[in-house]
């Protein structure tokens, strides 16, 4: 799999475990509802900001919410 299908996937799992819409994750996140739609999607990737704030909002640090694929 790809790093952006990954990627996707693993955000998507991470907001519904959380039983999170992708708009109240993008209010609580700050992350715009269009970011978040296109990253679920697999149509773009975060720049190291967004990932942080993805990060955060979840509880975790950066080397957690990638180490599932490394």
């Amino acid at each position: 799999m790809d790093f952006a299908k990954w990627f996707a996937q693993r955000f998507r799992d991470l907001r519904n475990s959380e039983g999170m819409t992708q708009s109240e994750y993008a209010e609580i996140s700050g992350i715009g509802i269009a970011t978040v739609e296109r990253i679920e999607r697999g149509r773009t990737m975060p720049n190291i900001r967004t990932c942080l704030l993805i990060a955060q909002t979840f509880g975790m640090t950066l080397s957690e919410l990638f180490e599932e694929y490394i």
